[in-house]
Parts: C-alpha cells; structure tokens; sequence
C-alpha cells in the first residue's frame, strides 16, 4: 500500500479512538449539538490568545501537538489550538459520525447521497495490488488499466512516435480545465523531466486566448472530474 495512502487513513484515525460515544442522526443539525457548544466555548476562551503565548505557556506544544503516520508529519502546533479545542474538534467528529463515514468512503459505500454514488477518490490513489470491489466491479483493476494506457500515450507523445492528424510531432499542449483541473497541470509541468511538449494552462472560464499562427504541431486536452458541467461542454466551441 502507498505511504500516502496508509499515511491518510493513520492521520485520520491518530485522534478518533480517544472517544466513546454515540453518533447522532445524520438527519440532527451537527450546531444544536453539546459537542458544538463545546467548540464554540473553547474558541471563545482561545480567541484572544496569540502563538507565542501558547508555546510560551507550554514548551512542549510542539511535540504534543504533532505526530507521524507513515509519510506524513501534521503539525498542529502553529495554529491556534490547544488541548481543550482539539479535543472538542474531535468529539464533533465523532458525534458527527465522520469516522464511520471516513471508512464508508474507503469501503466503496454510496455516501453520496444525492446521486447515490460512492465517492472513489481513494481508488484512484490504491497501490496496483489493493482492490475495490463497488457493484461487483473491481474499480481499483479498472483504473490501473487506464493509467496503464495514458503511460504509454504520454510516452509515446513526447518521444515524438504519437503524431497529430496533420503528421506533424507535437510541440505544444493546450491544456483546458478549471479549479484543480486547470492549477494542476500547470503547476507539475515545470517540474517535469520531460521539456517536451510544451504545456499551455487555460482556465476554462478565461475570455482570453491568444490565437496561435499554426495548430500543426498542437493538441487541446479538455480536462474534466465531470463531462456534465455544462461549460465544460460549450467550452471546446468557445476555444475553437
């Protein structure tokens, strides 16, 4: 299993077993609870405090207030927290049922409720050799499949064997997204190994495109988490 992975779940289970308590209805308003009570008294006595007061009243803040798991180190200290909001931060998890939840998700289970789907954001991030079974379908298999192929395509395009349809090599990647979509690929690009192709970032809402001289040696990626946003779909007209 990848560091990150066992690293996300290790983070997330570090403060939860500290409580015992029933969750409530999902179905109850999470601020009527005592538990958010809790939180909002311990944030009004933390309020007026600054950080340097915090680690001059305990020098050990620094060691109390981090921990390890796996390849992550969280380091809690240089925020404004102490023990008391901590600890009420994490019984409104619990009584919240976030950690049942957090293992609803990894389990493949339908927690999105409104389009009564799982939420596999984890699948993508599985080691080769886990599965993911949601459906009868092992999800894990079938995205080890596609980043197979998209390897071989990224090879294969900046070696210069994949040619556009005009049989020219690419040089250039217009890459359209928006959020992540967009800030993603045009943050990892220069620290790529490979120079080539170049890597043009548009965000998909941006009127602003700078018409090139020549679309032989370009190719657009049109780059979506969901095809059914509708300006994901007009966009392509727009940039054409």
């Amino acid at each position: 299993m990848c560091p990150s992975y066992m690293g996300m779940r290790h983070a997330l289970r570090h403060y939860f077993p500290q409580f015992e308590m029933e969750r409530i209805s999902m179905t109850t308003d999470i601020t009527t609870t005592d538990a958010w009570a809790k939180v909002e008294q311990a944030q009004q006595s933390l309020a007026q405090k600054t950080l340097r007061e915090l680690f001059d009243a305990d020098p050990q803040r620094g060691e109390k207030l981090s921990f390890d798991a796996a390849d992550l180190h969280v380091d809690l200290s240089k925020n404004l927290v102490d023990d008391s909001i901590r600890d009420a931060l994490i019984e409104l998890a619990q009584t919240a049922g976030l950690p049942e939840r957090i293992e609803a998700m990894f389990r493949g289970d339908k927690i999105n409720n409104t389009e009564n789907r799982s939420v596999l954001h984890t699948a993508l991030r599985l080691p080769v050799t886990e599965d993911l079974v949601v459906d009868g379908q092992d999800v894990a298999a079938d995205v080890h499949e596609v980043l197979s192929r998209m390897r071989d395509f990224a090879t294969s395009l900046r070696s210069g064997a994949w040619l556009g349809y005009t049989g020219h090599t690419i040089k250039t990647v217009v890459n359209i997204g928006i959020g992540g979509s967009d800030l993603g690929a045009g943050h990892g690009n220069p620290g790529a190994a490979h120079p080539m192709p170049r890597l043009v970032s548009l965000p998909s809402l941006c009127p602003m495109w700078t018409r090139p001289t020549s679309f032989r040696c370009w190719m657009s990626v049109i780059l979506s988490p969901r095809f059914l946003w509708l300006h994901r779909r007009l966009l392509p007209r727009r940039k054409r």
